[in-house]
């Protein structure tokens, strides 16, 4: 038996889903919104994601493509939005999770800073978990703070 031919080009895309869009490719991702929900403290609920999303007052991108030329997929989800302080603008990365981020971790990083640059933002901020560390430093990233957490409920 011969082996599949590729019929895609392998590639993986970090694809922002306009307000616009959010409903019809909300199935997509919430799966992943909700674990990532779930793991990171529940701090919001989905339902809250995705109407920030629709009126873009956070922003969606879905980390789609093919590693096998095959088929495309979801690999991962990112959750943006823009902070106004009081003396800059910053971009905060709320939830980024997925599958094989080896694959896109460089695009995300790409994405994050050209959305950042882009928009006015002086600062990015991402809370993530520890594992991400390695990925970002040879991007220029840097610790500035730990995240201690302490459930009292």
């Amino acid at each position: 038996m011969q082996a599949k031919k590729p019929l895609i080009k392998k590639t993986i895309e970090v694809l922002r889903i306009l307000p616009k869009d959010i409903d019809e490719m909300w199935p997509l991702v919430d799966f992943m919104i909700r674990e990532s929900l779930k793991y990171g403290g529940s701090w919001a609920d989905p339902s809250y994601v995705k109407e920030q999303c629709r009126v873009d007052g956070m922003q969606l991108f879905a980390i789609y493509g093919s590693d096998d030329g095959l088929e495309n997929k979801v690999f991962g989800v990112m959750v943006t939005q823009f902070m106004n302080l009081p003396n800059f603008k910053e971009y905060q990365v709320l939830i980024l999770t997925g599958k094989h981020y080896k694959l896109w971790v460089d695009s995300v990083i790409n994405t994050i800073e050209a959305m950042g640059k882009l928009n006015g933002c002086k600062r990015i901020s991402v809370q993530g978990r520890p594992g991400y560390l390695k990925s970002v430093i040879p991007h220029g990233w840097k610790v500035k703070h730990y995240h201690f957490v302490k459930e009292l409920v």
